[in-house]
Formats: structure tokens, sequence, C-alpha cells
């Protein structure tokens, strides 16, 4: 029973580390998108150097800069599909077709 109990143990502490790991390359990929992404703000949120409160109104900024861009979005969509399109249209033809004359002049001047 003992020999159980200590390989749960172990196998705990490993994925522990496996576990600490990847949220830590989770974070640097957070990171990483902070500084290459050009949503102004996102890097003021993601760093981990800017006072917390600061990062929070950061944040409170960009989610109401996306709400407002998705409500205006919205709309005008609602808006152009709400007029129906009505076209009339008719097809005449033609008997005869008068083309231009076209002259094409050789500009070089050793022919």
């Amino acid at each position: 029973m003992t020999n159980i109990s200590l390989y749960t143990i172990s196998n705990n502490n490993e994925m522990k580390k496996g576990l600490k790991k990847r949220e830590i390359e989770a974070e640097n990929k957070w990171h990483k998108l902070g500084s290459v992404s050009t949503v102004h703000g996102l890097d003021k949120v993601i760093d981990g150097y800017h006072i917390a409160g600061r990062r929070w109104v950061w944040l409170c900024l960009i989610s109401i800069s996306m709400c407002l861009f998705a409500y205006q979005a919205s709309v005008r969509l609602f808006y152009y599909f709400e007029y129906p399109i009505n076209m009339r249209y008719d097809v005449v033809n033609n008997q005869s077709l008068v083309f231009p004359r076209v002259i094409i002049c050789n500009q070089n001047v050793f022919k």
C-alpha cells in the first residue's frame, strides 16, 4: 500500500511541474501576443509590469471599445438589409450594331 501512495505523490509532483511548465508557456505566449499585437492598449493589459489598477482600466477600455464596435457593426448591417431592393430591367436586342472605326498607328520610326 505504501508503494502506491509514494507513486501517487511523486506522480502528483510531476503533474504539478508539468502543469506549471504549461502555465508558464501559455503566459509567455500571451506576453508575446501583447507585444506584437496592433490592438491599442492590449500590451498594457497583458504586460505584468504595469499596476493592476491601470491594467483593469485598460481592460475595461478595450472591452467597451469592442462592444461599441460590435454594436455599431450590427446596427449598420441591420440598416443595410432593412431596405428591400426592387430592380426592373428590360432587355433590348439591337438588330444592327454600329462598330467604331479603329485606326492603329505604329509609332515605330524604323518601319
